[in-house]
């Protein structure tokens, strides 16, 4: 565990998120601006960015071995289920993945994935921390969280061609057999976290700071509610993204935004 004084707004997960932070708007312009090659690599650039930002912030919070327990458990539970999910259609509903998004573990779902999955999974475990310390009601907030942020990311991967739903969807081309599937999948990643938080509990912020994958969540919300309202697949998804999200970053600000 490092000490309270290497954490500080310098700290390595700090200067990692805002360089994920500064891809954003150049993938934005590099998708309309048809730059398919710059598109490509930075759909693969953005995700990592946000996961060594977070695993970052685990590592100074939680140390080595509570952080690679939890993105380890994290990662491995989302590549079974995911697995699972591309060869039987259980939990998620019946999909394919492109060959756009990588190399594939099992020929069946690209590495990138359950990275992805981890760099937000742990902002809204930490979001969720803040709307309440009980553990059950803590998974559950955490799971309605994660499961918000696929309002944005399912239909902007379906458009731009990265899976694809078999019979589609009423979502946008996304069956709603999808978010069961997302928090189904992260409430099992949230109860083994749960367990690992017990033995090695986190170091308190820093006061005065709010926590980096709070402000991560929070940056990922109004970010891609713009963005899909502009850029991306549309501004009905946009509104969806900022009323869904927007319920967990109002919960958890209530709690850090001091009441006049």
């Amino acid at each position: 565990m490092v000490s309270l004084a290497r954490l500080s707004p310098r700290a390595p997960s700090s200067v990692l998120f805002l360089a994920y932070l500064a891809l954003l708007p150049v993938y934005c312009l590099a998708l309309a601006g048809g730059a398919t090659a710059m598109v490509w690599w930075l759909t693969l650039a953005i995700p990592i960015g946000l996961c060594a930002a977070m695993f970052a912030h685990a590592l100074e919070r939680r140390g080595l071995g509570a952080a690679l327990a939890l993105f380890g458990t994290g990662g491995a539970i989302t590549l079974a289920a995911e697995a699972l999910g591309a060869s039987t259609g259980i939990p998620f509903g019946a999909y394919t993945y492109a060959d756009t998004l990588g190399p594939k573990a099992f020929g069946l779902v690209p590495w990138l994935i359950p990275i992805a999955w981890c760099g937000m999974l742990y902002p809204a475990w930490v979001l969720a921390g803040v709307v309440t310390p009980r553990p059950l009601p803590r998974i559950v907030v955490a799971a309605l969280a994660m499961t918000a942020w696929d309002l944005s990311l399912d239909p902007r991967m379906v458009s731009e061609g990265h899976w694809t739903w078999v019979g589609g969807g009423p979502y946008f081309g996304v069956p709603l057999s999808n978010f069961v599937g997302w928090a189904i999948t992260a409430a099992l990643v949230y109860a083994v976290w749960t367990w690992i938080e017990r033995r090695r509990p986190p170091q308190p912020e820093l006061p005065g700071l709010m926590p980096l994958p709070l402000t991560a969540y929070a940056m990922v919300w109004l970010g891609e509610a713009i963005a899909n309202a502009i850029f991306w697949a549309g501004p009905l998804v946009g509104l969806c993204v900022f009323v869904g999200m927007g319920i967990f970053v109002g919960l958890a600000a209530r709690k850090v935004i001091p009441s006049g």
